[in-house]
């Protein structure tokens, strides 16, 4: 009697305290999903479906707050005569030679690290490799430039430049950053030199 409807009642009450966990369990984890969902959206570039600026810095963030640039290697490239192309065969031209860029970078580069579109043609990757793995990545990113083509743009031109950890150790990653960046500057300009072209026009 009595015994019987309490236990009843007992079991109904666990069964309801059960699926009303279970539901909460579900909920939580969907909206887990959507929260990160978002973030990799708010941190990915839509042309090339690299992480962006955004994703870049919170990468720097925690590169420097937990000492892991041991064997950190920045390298910045800037892709080279975009805004010529843009100019004269038009922007789905330039979107196409800023994904054949993309293409490029991350094939050879993250292997061993990130690559990010931090701008209109400009890239970083950040890397965790010695030198002498540096030197098969970058032919091998040579490679990729030289061989590629596209429907509207037929050739491709990436300025690079680097600074490795290693050779500064005591640089900050802004000091870092500030070296392959120079040396990124300097390489386009050798480019611009060696090519004929007025650099002010691309």
């Amino acid at each position: 009697g009595i015994v019987t409807v309490c236990v009843i009642i007992f079991v109904f009450g666990v069964f309801i305290m059960a699926m009303v966990f279970a539901f909460w369990i579900s909920r939580e984890k969907s909206v887990t999903r959507e929260i990160e969902n978002s973030k990799k959206i708010a941190m990915t570039d839509k042309l090339t479906e690299m992480e962006n600026r955004r994703g870049y810095d919170n990468k720097v963030f925690h590169i420097v707050d937990n000492n892991l640039m041991n064997n950190l290697i920045v390298v910045m490239l800037d892709v080279n005569g975009l805004k010529t192309i843009n100019d004269t065969i038009g922007h789905d031209a330039g979107d196409e030679l800023i994904k054949g860029a993309a293409g490029c970078i991350k094939e050879a580069f993250t292997p061993v690290g990130t690559a990010y579109r931090i701008g209109g043609d400009e890239f970083v990757a950040l890397l965790n490799c010695d030198k002498i793995i540096l030197a098969d990545i970058l032919e091998t990113f040579r490679n990729n430039i030289k061989n590629w083509s596209g429907d509207k743009v037929k050739e491709l031109s990436i300025s690079l430049g680097y600074a490795c950890a290693v050779d500064y150790p005591d640089a900050s990653f802004d000091e870092l950053e500030r070296m392959a960046d120079e040396a990124m500057y300097k390489n386009k300009s050798e480019y611009y030199r060696s090519s004929g072209r007025n650099r002010r026009r691309e």
